[in-house]
């Protein structure tokens, strides 16, 4: 594998990975997003040097699994945290 198909397939994924992102709740975002994509950044040079392609088909099938699962997670907690306000909201106009 040539040193440009890696920095392509690299930027790719990259992007990618970026674009996933966008799946999150805004405040998370604005919190984890940097953090989140430089990890993959890591995670991705890591993989490709000790596993090469194929060790990133594994990457991603571990990416895009974590994904679905903490984008359900942080989900819920914005709105279960949006709901709490709502209620608290309704109790303070019922109080009065």
């Amino acid at each position: 594998m040539s040193t440009s198909s890696i920095k392509r397939d690299k930027g790719f994924s990259y992007r990618l990975y970026c674009l996933l992102l966008y799946g999150y709740p805004a405040q998370f975002r604005r919190m984890y997003a940097r953090e989140m994509a430089r990890t993959f950044c890591d995670s991705y040079r890591d993989t490709v040097r000790q596993h090469g392609r194929s060790g990133v088909l594994r990457l991603w099938s571990i990416v895009l699994y974590d994904l679905s699962v903490s984008l359900f997670i942080e989900h819920l907690s914005a709105f279960k945290a949006w709901l709490k306000q709502l209620l608290a909201i309704e109790e303070r106009h019922g109080k009065t």
